[in-house]
């Protein structure tokens, strides 16, 4: 089975999940709020394993580690995050839209397209979609980066995730 079509039947699962429960509700594991410690995946540039620590409504560390298929290099980030609002619509009652900006670092191990690997730092603005009843969150995010050393260059990272919680 190649790379691809093990990514469409995982893509097809998460599609489906919804309309189960839609039907028969989420699994008890999953009911809750999205605090504690959360794990998911990370897809953009780069992909990968992203994990979060949200001690508080309003405040989480984020953290991911992913590989860009493209350029053929490593990629880890470390970010501290704040909630600038959170957006509630009548239509979506169960649904909460927390915007945010952090700050962290970048770490970057390769030699794809020219530039080595390095350390930097990241500014992350994004949103998150967050169902109020489940311990789930997905989130959208653009973070403008500098890389300082050993040479100095910037570019922006686009990722889309999904996280599961582990806490309360």
């Amino acid at each position: 089975m190649t790379r691809t079509s093990r990514a469409g039947l995982v893509l097809a699962g998460l599609l489906a999940a919804p309309a189960a429960w839609a039907q028969q509700g989420p699994p008890d594991f999953m009911v809750g709020e999205a605090h504690g410690f959360g794990a998911g995946l990370v897809v953009g540039s780069p992909s990968g394993v992203g994990l979060a620590w949200r001690p508080r409504d309003a405040n989480m560390v984020q953290a991911a580690v992913g590989w860009s298929l493209d350029d053929d290099w490593l990629s880890a980030n470390v970010d501290y995050l704040f909630d600038l609002t959170v957006i509630e619509q009548d239509s979506t009652p169960n649904i909460v839209w927390p915007v945010y900006l952090g700050a962290g670092g970048r770490l970057r191990i390769g030699d794809g397209k020219g530039q080595r690997s390095g350390i930097g730092a990241r500014v992350p603005i994004g949103m998150r979609m967050e169902p109020t009843d489940l311990k789930l969150d997905v989130f959208i995010e653009l973070a403008p980066f500098i890389m300082l050393l050993p040479e100095t260059y910037a570019g922006v990272d686009f990722n889309l995730g999904v996280r599961m919680y582990f806490g309360r």
